[in-house]
C-alpha cells in the first residue's frame, strides 16, 4: 500500500482492541484519525510525523490513557485538544516543525502537568511563550527548542528542566562574551535552581562548565 496516497484509516472493534503502536509517518494526503482510536484501551504509542496535511488530533478519551508517547512532527496541526491533561502515562511527545501550532497559557499549564513526561520537543517552531507558563514540570524534564533562527532572548525557563537543547539558535547571543546579560540570565538563574543540573546544548557545544564557573 502507498501510505502516500492514503487519505483515510478506520479499525474495527477487535483492531482497536489489540492495538498498540501505531505509526502513519509521511501519510502527506492524511486529515484526520478516525475517532475510533479514541476507543482503543491498549494504544501506547502514536506517530503522525509527516502527515504534512494533519491539522487537528482527536479530543483525548478516558480509554485512551495509556498512550506513552505521540510524535506530531512535521504536521499542519493548528493546536493540542484540550484534553491533552488526561494523557497522565505519557511520557514524550513530539512537535518538531509544526508551523501553524499554537499553544494557548492553559494548554501549556497541562503539559507541564503531567505526571509522567520526561521529553519534549518543540524545534523549528516559534512558540516560547509556553516556557513562561506558571506551572512548573510535575518531573525533570528534557525540552528541546533547538533551531529557533529568531530566538534572540529566552524568556524565564521553569526551574523542573533537566536538560536543554538550544543548539542552532543562531540568533541567541553568545554566552562567551557575556554569560551575566539579559539573555543568559534566565539560565543562569535556571542552572542555581535546578537540582539535578545535566547540560545546556547550545550552537551544537557543550557550555555547562562556563555556566556552572560563572
Amino acid at each position: 500500500m502507498d501510505m502516500e496516497c492514503l487519505e483515510d484509516v478506520d479499525f474495527n472493534q477487535t483492531c482497536i482492541d489489540d492495538l498498540t503502536y501505531l505509526r502513519l509517518d509521511k501519510c502527506i494526503n492524511l486529515r484526520s484519525l478516525p475517532s475510533s482510536i479514541r476507543r482503543s484501551r491498549s494504544l501506547q504509542y502514536i506517530s503522525l510525523s509527516g502527515c504534512s496535511k494533519l491539522e487537528s488530533f482527536l479530543e483525548i478519551m478516558k480509554d485512551m490513557e495509556c498512550l506513552e508517547e505521540l510524535d506530531l512532527s512535521r504536521t499542519s496541526i493548528k493546536e493540542l485538544p484540550s484534553s491533552i491533561g488526561r494523557l497522565e502515562l505519557l511520557e514524550k511527545i513530539y512537535l518538531n516543525c509544526c508551523p501553524n501550532l499554537f499553544i494557548d497559557g492553559e494548554t501549556a499549564s497541562c503539559l507541564w502537568c503531567l505526571s509522567s513526561l520526561e521529553e519534549l520537543y518543540l524545534s523549528e517552531n516559534n512558540i516560547l511563550h509556553i516556557l513562561v507558563a506558571s506551572t512548573q514540570p510535575c518531573n525533570p524534564v528534557t525540552l528541546n527548542i533547538s533551531h529557533y533562527k529568531m530566538l534572540e532572548e529566552i524568556p524565564e525557563l521553569p526551574s523542573g528542566l533537566r536538560e536543554l537543547d538550544l543548539h542552532d539558535c543562531l540568533n541567541l547571543g553568545t554566552l562567551s562574551n557575556n554569560p551575566s546579560t539579559l539573555i543568559w540570565s534566565s539560565p543562569l538563574e535556571w542552572f542555581k535552581k535546578v537540582e539535578l543540573r545535566k547540560y545546556i546544548r547550545y550552537c551544537g557545544e557543550w557550555l555547562i562548565k562556563e555556566v556552572l564557573e560563572f
